[in-house]
């Protein structure tokens, strides 16, 4: 993966790739990592609802903002074995 200076930061590429004038590189990294956990959760046996496991960008956007804040992108999900188990 090429890496791109761009002032005091380095980004990957394929990060820039999807970041425009419509996305901010945040954004763009908290969708990431939340993808990342659902999917981990889902496949570690925990209730992930199919619309987390396939939310898009946009969707994402849509949902939390432009600019989301850390602590709204919380998550609670049950153990599918045990669903009094968060």
């Amino acid at each position: 993966m090429a890496m791109i200076e761009n002032g005091n930061e380095t980004r990957s590429e394929c990060l820039v790739r999807i970041c425009n004038e419509e996305s901010n590189i945040e954004t763009i990294r908290y969708f990431e990592c939340r993808k990342t956990l659902m999917d981990m959760l889902h496949d570690r046996g925990y209730n992930v609802s199919e619309s987390d496991l396939t939310l898009s960008l946009s969707e994402f956007r849509s949902r939390f903002g432009e600019f989301p804040k850390p602590h709204t992108l919380g998550v609670s999900v049950s153990l599918r074995s045990n669903p009094s188990i968060k």
